[in-house]
């Protein structure tokens, strides 16, 4: 039996709330990618699922906006205590860490305030593997805004991305990787 991707796992919202299986697999095919560890993914976000002028926002202060770095997105709340670092989506996966073995993102729950369901909230668990042997893993929850094509056969996009999550457990488990294993172990 073929395992489930993470938009295959989670709990979406049932009638009257509706669904587009083109939002599903738009929300699939961004954690598919999240999952890889190549870090070019970042040009595949880019291309094929944001808006030219869409937001990627990882956390506070690391916010990535469409292909040439700009933004008019009516979705972005600033945050006056911080100055978010300004990239594109398609350098958003050039830092990972280079501990990292493996990354698995799981979804339990996905809830829509609207229908069509073009607002989305995710609740999952992220699942990060290392290259020392351990893991680690911690709640996340995500907010996709999706631009819905004019017409039935045009693409929907994903406007404005957001994660939220708490970092603490990823920067110490990271942090042991890094003594473990030294600089060398990490390549």
């Amino acid at each position: 039996m073929a395992s489930k991707t993470a938009a295959e796992e989670g709990v979406w919202p049932s009638a009257p709330i509706v669904v587009d299986d083109r939002v599903k697999r738009l929300i699939n095919r961004f954690f598919a990618i999240s999952d890889s560890a190549d870090t070019s993914s970042g040009r595949l976000f880019a291309d094929e699922l944001f808006t030219r002028d869409g937001v990627f926002k990882t956390h506070e202060t690391c916010v990535f906006r469409g292909r040439d770095g700009r933004c008019a997105c009516p979705f972005e709340t600033p945050d006056i205590n911080s100055e978010p670092q300004k990239k594109e989506i398609a350098t958003s996966r050039e830092n990972n860490h280079p501990a990292t073995a493996s990354r698995a993102h799981h979804l339990f729950h996905i809830s829509a305030a609207n229908s069509p369901a073009t607002d989305v909230v995710v609740l999952g668990k992220f699942d990060i593997g290392l290259k020392d042997g351990n893991s680690v893993d911690f709640d996340f929850t995500a907010r996709f805004v999706v631009a819905v094509g004019a017409h039935d056969e045009e693409e929907h996009k994903l406007q404005y991305v957001q994660v939220w999550t708490d970092p603490t457990k990823m920067i110490a488990a990271f942090r042991k990787a890094e003594e473990t294993l030294g600089q060398e172990g990490m390549e």
